[in-house]
């Protein structure tokens, strides 16, 4: 009896972690933590040459945009960048991008993607005897993906 009650507390507990999203936290933060400690710290680390700090810095602000904080925290730690990220501005100026005001709210590496999907279809219209099936499927493909991403929230 007071194992079954047990049991069911144990259950219920665990449901009510995982729908707030603690328990993946949690498992996340361990992760990072073991591969911390497992770090050998006499092994230097190449020093990362600019294009992939742009790339760590694109990734970073993609990953706290959504929260995943403790994926964050690992990339910044094992790839020594600062807890300073660089500026928006600074960004945008080494990629050669520029963005409307409103898209600035969303990470760039969103408007990175819809710019160069939208090159495509551009593209893609340039050579209309291909456009239809390619275009298409591949509006199927993320229209698929977004609407079970969406659900999934």
């Amino acid at each position: 009896m007071i194992m079954a009650q047990i049991e069911e507390l144990r259950s219920a507990l665990t449901d009510v972690l995982e729908k707030r999203g603690i328990l993946e936290s949690v498992r996340g933060r361990i992760r990072s933590e073991i591969f911390n400690a497992l770090d050998c710290k006499d092994v230097a680390k190449p020093k990362p040459n600019n294009d992939t700090i742009l790339i760590n810095e694109l990734i970073r602000e993609y990953l706290e945009y959504n929260n995943y904080k403790y994926t964050a925290s690992t990339l910044k730690s094992e790839s020594g960048q600062s807890d300073l990220p660089l500026s928006r501005d600074f960004i945008e100026s080494e990629l050669h991008v520029k963005t409307m005001r409103q898209s600035r709210k969303l990470p760039l590496l969103y408007t990175l993607i819809n710019d160069f999907s939208q090159r495509g279809k551009i593209s893609d219209q340039k050579n209309s005897h291909m456009a239809s099936s390619r275009t298409g499927q591949a509006d199927d493909e993320m229209h698929s993906y977004s609407k079970s991403y969406l659900e999934d929230e």
